[in-house]
């Protein structure tokens, strides 16, 4: 489920959250801008309530870009646990 297409210079940025068992995965595609941070963070809040036992990951393999606005917030769910994989940063 995809929860966000914004274009930027063409491409899209998307968005969007798997379930598993194990863990909540939030996959990251596209170029990752400042602007798109308060979303993702949004979503990254809303995940870790909902955690219990389940790891949280975010899958930046379909990264093309990361402005510095969104590369803090990715230092930051790092520092809280989240696990990230794929790291284009």
């Amino acid at each position: 489920m995809f929860w966000r297409s914004q274009r930027r210079n063409g491409r899209p940025f998307r968005v969007s959250i798997h379930h598993h068992a194990s863990a909540f995965v939030l996959k990251l595609e596209g170029p990752f801008g400042a602007a798109d941070a308060p979303e993702v963070e949004a979503r990254w809040r809303t995940a870790a309530s909902l955690l219990a036992s389940r790891a949280f990951e975010v899958d930046l393999a379909g990264v093309t870009s990361v402005e510095p606005g969104a590369r803090e917030l990715l230092r930051r769910m790092s520092e809280n646990g989240a696990e990230l994989h794929g790291d284009r940063t």
